[in-house]
């Protein structure tokens, strides 16, 4: 198969699995879900979807947070790919956490991560309060994923002074309530907005995504 022919072809399969993925009602299918697709994953939406936020918004970040040893928390960190351009930019102490236990896996074989933990965002962390300096996560607050709920939590494992870098899709920002608590939360002082903007989640495709970096107060 040639190179354009195999391209086509990944990308057609991670199309299926993205609206199969948006569709997820439960957390069991979304552990066997993410389970099932850990091998190809970044073949078809890194390759052939050529998916861009994970370095989009670790380069959000980097603009607001100088790279640095400081401790880093990638939040749904999948197969390690938001790690790995954090790592490239010179953030060297990444911990990485997701639901599913094969694609921590495939994110351990990039070596990027100090510690990985599977974790349910819906539930508490069994992490300290101000362990990290800085928190992402790129690509898990979207359809048939976790609503805005985990916020309080992951700011709770956040320094004051420290940065919340996140991408949201467009179409939960409003539905699902993250416009909502992202006012509620600069309304009340926890959080201030440094960078808020819409851009694109695959290259060369409609911008859908906000991405958004905010200091913790």
């Amino acid at each position: 198969m040639s190179d354009s022919k195999k391209q086509s072809s990944e990308a057609s399969r991670a199309k299926a699995f993205l609206d199969e993925a948006y569709s997820l009602d439960s957390e069991s299918e979304a552990i066997a879900f993410y389970d099932r697709w850990a091998q190809e994953y970044d073949a078809q939406v890194e390759r052939g979807l050529h998916y861009v936020a994970p370095r989009e918004l670790a380069e959000a970040l980097s603009r607001h947070h100088a790279p640095s040893e400081a401790s880093v928390l990638d939040v749904g960190c999948g197969t390690g790919l938001t790690g790995s351009c954090l790592r490239e930019l010179g953030f060297s102490t990444i911990d990485g956490l997701d639901l599913s236990a094969a694609m921590l896996e495939k994110a351990r074989e990039k070596g990027v991560y100090r510690n990985l933990m599977e974790a349910d965002l819906n539930a508490p962390l069994s992490l300290d309060n101000a362990a990290y300096a800085a928190v992402v996560c790129s690509g898990t607050f979207t359809r048939g994923h976790v609503g805005p709920g985990p916020i309080d939590e992951l700011l709770r494992v956040l320094v004051p002074g420290g940065f919340f870098a996140c991408t949201v899709h467009g179409k939960v920002w409003d539905t699902m309530g993250f416009a909502a608590k992202f006012t509620e939360l600069r309304d009340a002082g926890t959080l201030r907005s440094l960078e808020q903007r819409m851009s694109e989640y695959f290259e060369g495709q409609e911008k859908i995504a906000w991405y958004c970096v905010l200091q913790k107060v």
